[in-house]
């Protein structure tokens, strides 16, 4: 009996112990994150969207033409992705013709 008394009050020191470390670390790493955030630079405000830069520039607020020299960057980047991915669907496209092809001949071959 008195073995098992004191493994039980071994694993309740061992468990205590475990946890005020934990707490410890937990203290540790929150006075860690409020000494960085304190010591990082005030966010920078994001900058308003090309539509809404667009509206602004209706209105005379900001220069209209190099919204729409972005505009039409933009548009053109987007253009050459989607022509990318077409040229890449049609060779998966291809290919799938020529599997389909080819399982057709042996289909063929296989009946006759």
């Amino acid at each position: 009996m008195d073995a098992n008394k004191r493994r039980a009050e071994a694993l309740k020191a061992y468990h205590a112990e475990a946890k005020a470390k934990k707490q410890r670390r937990a203290e540790q790493l929150r006075k860690g994150w409020a000494a960085s955030a304190a010591s990082r630079p005030p966010a920078t405000p994001k900058q308003p969207s090309l539509r809404k830069r667009l509206e602004l520039a209706e209105y005379q607020l900001i220069k209209k033409d190099t919204l729409l020299l972005e505009k039409d960057t933009i548009i053109a980047s987007l253009r050459d992705q989607l022509n990318q991915k077409d040229a890449t669907l049609k060779q998966c496209h291809d290919k799938a013709i020529a599997k389909q092809q080819i399982i057709d001949e042996l289909k063929n071959s296989v009946a006759e």
